[in-house]
């Protein structure tokens, strides 16, 4: 049997809306339709059924919910910095776990480490 694959959400541009080039493309908010998902590598469904999505090149958490795209956590830059949603900053994070708190912990690679996303 053979499936039908369709795109869910983004774009599969690489080129960025600030006119700069990114490889592995960019991570732009949004409508589905017209958001940009950067290198996705991991994917989970969050205690609300919204889908949590790890975007590995921007260093970036979005999540997709009422057919949009938004940036929960990272600022796009590598980093290892603790903060509060795009003040925080992530080095290559791989995947993601949704625990039934509705926290959310996410593999940091390349800082060695396991980082935890909270909502309170």
């Amino acid at each position: 049997a053979n499936g039908v694959v369709t795109t869910l959400a983004g774009t599969g541009l690489t080129n960025c809306p600030n006119g700069t080039d990114k490889k592995y493309g960019c991570s732009q908010d949004g409508p589905i339709t017209t958001a940009s998902i950067g290198s996705p590598i991991g994917i989970a469904y969050d205690k609300t059924g919204a889908l949590i999505i790890v975007q590995q090149v921007p260093n970036r958490i979005a999540k997709l919910e009422n057919n949009a795209i938004e940036n929960i956590a990272g600022t796009g830059t590598k980093g290892n910095t603790d903060g509060i949603g795009a003040l925080a900053e992530f080095n290559d994070p791989t995947s993601v776990v949704c625990l039934p708190s509705g926290d959310l912990w996410i593999t940091d690679s390349q800082n060695q480490g396991i980082r935890q996303i909270s909502f309170d």
